[in-house]
């Protein structure tokens, strides 16, 4: 099975400085949903991460997509940080996995 791995920078709304972060990798919980643009290859989502800078890591497989989120979590602030990554075939029927837990999340296809 042929695999495509790479780690992609994703755009982050808003981002600040400080000391004392932490880097750990984020859960995707039932809250969460993926959006997948028109094209299919572009994936978008959120996480509460809020300034964390979040960073992708993408593997994707015949079946599956594995996308694991890492972000600084210093901010105790309430907002997310959004985020996009493209992938090198159209998502089509493939499952979307949360790479920190190992379950799907949830996916919705925007319209064109």
């Amino acid at each position: 099975m042929r695999q495509f791995a790479c780690a992609l920078a994703i755009v982050a709304l808003g981002g600040c400085s400080g000391g004392g972060r932490k880097t750990v990798a984020i859960e995707f919980s039932a809250q969460h949903t993926i959006y997948v643009a028109a094209n299919g290859r572009t994936l978008h989502f959120a996480v509460s991460t809020c300034h964390g800078k979040p960073t992708t890591r993408v593997v994707e497989t015949a079946r599956q997509v594995h996308l694991l989120v890492t972000s600084d979590t210093s901010s105790s602030d309430k907002c997310a940080d959004g985020g996009s990554v493209t992938l090198h075939e159209p998502l089509g029927s493939r499952t979307v996995i949360d790479d920190k837990t190992g379950k799907p999340i949830s996916v919705r296809r925007l319209a064109a």
